[in-house]
């Protein structure tokens, strides 16, 4: 019955605190059923790097370019760039209401 359900959506939110195994979840869905796992956190941590280069970057970092993407490209930046092919996204972590209510 679970694998029903889970072919039957087309795109999953994973939400849950820090270790709480959202990583293991997305690894077994991807690997089960096809889903293309997007992390917000990668999208930001892309465009950093575009703009500084190579490096670890601050959470601070990282919190400022969410607000700066949230602001220019609305709340599902990170969804907007996916291939039109990809059929099962899951995101992996999204922050805030606001965007979980698009996936």
């Amino acid at each position: 019955m679970t694998e029903k359900i889970l072919e039957s959506y087309s795109s999953i939110g994973l939400i849950g605190l820090a270790k709480a195994g959202k990583g293991e979840v997305a690894k077994h869905l991807k690997a089960n059923y096809g889903y293309t796992v997007i992390r917000p956190s990668q999208v930001i941590k892309e465009q950093l790097t575009n703009i500084h280069g190579p490096r670890l970057f601050s959470r601070q970092e990282y919190r400022e370019m969410s607000v700066i993407l949230r602001n220019q490209y609305g709340p599902g930046y990170y969804l907007d760039n996916l291939s039109r092919d990809v059929s099962r996204v899951l995101v992996d972590g999204p922050r805030h209401l606001d965007t979980s209510q698009l996936i």
